[in-house]
C-alpha cells in the first residue's frame, strides 16, 4: 500500500495546513488581566487567612495620593504579617492584662494604674491609629514613627473615636508626666514601619500612676488646634514643676 505524505511539496496544488495565528496584542492583555485578576482574588484570600486574628496596629488614613494608597496599604499588610510584630504585640497586650488596670482620676483623667509592682524595662503598651501624611488639625493624639520606604515622614493619628473603649495596653491611655516611670521605644521592622512600645524605665509599686513624657509631636499644645477635637478634654499639665513641660 503506498505511503501517504505528510506534507506536500513546494509548487503542489495540495492545501498547505498553517499553524494558528499568534494571538493579538489585544488578546494577549485580555489574558493577562484575567490572569492579575486571579493572582489578586488568591492573594486577597490567603491574606485574610493569615490576617485572621492577627492584631490591628495601624490603618490607612486619607491624607495619601490615589498613586500611594497601593503602596502604602501593601506596607501596612507586610507589617501586620510580620510574626515577629504579632508575637511582640500579643505579649505586650497580655503583660497589659497582668500589670496594669483602667482608672479615671480627677487630677488625671483616664489612664493607667499599676495593678501590682511592674520590673524595670516591662513592655507596658503600643501605639495604634491612622498613618497620615500630615498629621490632622484637629487631633491632638499625633506621634510621628519616621521615614519610610515609601520615602514618605508619615505620623499617626491615635485620637480614639468619641466613647470608643481601647484594649489594655493602648499607649494612647497613657498620661504625662515630668517624672515618668516609662519611656517610648521605636522598634524598627522589616516592613520599616515603626512601632512604637512603652516601657517601664524603673520599678513601679502597685498602686502608681504609669506615666511618660510626652514632648516632641505627641504632646500638641492648644493654641497649635485650629479647633477642638469631638469629644477631647483639653487638659492641663498638673505636674509640681509645669514650666517643665513641653
Amino acid at each position: 500500500m503506498p505511503q501517504s505524505d505528510s506534507g506536500a511539496a513546494a509548487g503542489d496544488d495540495a492545501p498547505i495546513s498553517a499553524a494558528p495565528p499568534p494571538p493579538s496584542s489585544m488578546e494577549e492583555d485580555r489574558e493577562n488581566n484575567r490572569l492579575l485578576r486571579s493572582y489578586r482574588k488568591r492573594a486577597g484570600r490567603e491574606g485574610a487567612r493569615r490576617a485572621e486574628g492577627d492584631i490591628q496596629v495601624y490603618t490607612r488614613g486619607s491624607s495619601f495620593r490615589p498613586r500611594e494608597r497601593s503602596e502604602t496599604d501593601d506596607m501596612i499588610d507586610r507589617f501586620h504579617s510580620d510574626r515577629k510584630v504579632q508575637e511582640l504585640c500579643c505579649m505586650i497586650r497580655q503583660t497589659a492584662a497582668k500589670f496594669l488596670v483602667e482608672h479615671n482620676s480627677v487630677t488625671y483623667g483616664r489612664g493607667y494604674r499599676a495593678r501590682q509592682n511592674i520590673p524595670e524595662k516591662t513592655a507596658l503598651a503600643f501605639y495604634t491609629g491612622t498613618l497620615e501624611k500630615v498629621a490632622p488639625a484637629s487631633s491632638c493624639h499625633v506621634i510621628s514613627i519616621g521615614l519610610t520606604e515609601l520615602g514618605l515622614n508619615l505620623v499617626v493619628d491615635g485620637t480614639p473615636p468619641p466613647d470608643a473603649s481601647l484594649p489594655l495596653g493602648s499607649l494612647q491611655l497613657v498620661n504625662h508626666s515630668c517624672s515618668p516611670n516609662c519611656e517610648t521605644e521605636h522598634i524598627e521592622t522589616e516592613s520599616t514601619l515603626e512601632l512604637v512600645v512603652l516601657r517601664s524605665i524603673r520599678h513601679i509599686e502597685a498602686g502608681e500612676n504609669i506615666s511618660f513624657t510626652y514632648g516632641g509631636t505627641f504632646w500638641r499644645p492648644a493654641r497649635s488646634l485650629q479647633r477642638r477635637p469631638r469629644g477631647v478634654k483639653m487638659v492641663r499639665c498638673a505636674c509640681a514643676a509645669p514650666s517643665r513641660c513641653p
